[in-house]
């Protein structure tokens, strides 16, 4: 099992990682927002979150505990399926983290684009990969990435197209 990146199912990348924190700041504030997730076959539960102030749409829960520069809290979320992301040029890039390691998401999936702000989170098989003999054996698993296809090669009817919102979609917070 692994994290799939991509959009109505199609992969543009997927992560050999059980556990990983998504990390960006707040497209208005510049502040920092952290979310650890957890990825089950029920889909990614949300585990600890922390951000490292308040502002525009940065509602702090009133069960947060201020610690070590972050306030932290947790929300009694169902696991999502899928978890989905708004991702534009002008927000900046999500890091995803995983063993002490963060990388921005367009390592796997090139920059923010304009034309396909979304991008979508879920749990998956990972398709065996060709081996690579420039990986090292002590790389960390988000460096050991498989990527098929970009996103916007892969559907790229969809990527021209404007998005229509999701039903029963939560969108992460504070972007």
């Amino acid at each position: 099992m692994g994290l799939c990146m991509g959009l109505a199912g199609v992969i543009g990348a997927q992560l050999p990682v059980t556990d990983f924190t998504l990390a960006w700041d707040h497209s208005v504030e510049k502040v920092r927002w952290e979310e650890d997730y957890s990825v089950t076959w029920q889909g990614l539960q949300l585990g600890e979150a922390r951000v490292r102030g308040s502002g525009a749409g940065m509602e702090i829960p009133a069960h947060a505990l201020f610690s070590n520069g972050s306030w932290r809290y947790r929300r009694p979320l169902p696991p999502l399926l899928p978890l989905l992301l708004a991702r534009v040029p002008q927000a900046g890039d999500y890091d995803l983290c995983s063993d002490d390691q963060c990388l921005p998401l367009g390592h796997w999936l090139g920059p923010p684009d304009p034309h396909q702000p979304s991008l979508q989170l879920w749990p998956c098989d990972l398709q065996p990969v060709a081996a690579d003999s420039s990986a090292s054996a002590h790389s960390s698993p988000i460096n050991n990435a498989y990527t098929p296809l970009g996103i916007c090669q892969a559907m790229a009817i969809l990527c021209r197209a404007k998005p229509r919102p999701s039903v029963g979609v939560i969108k992460v917070h504070g972007r």
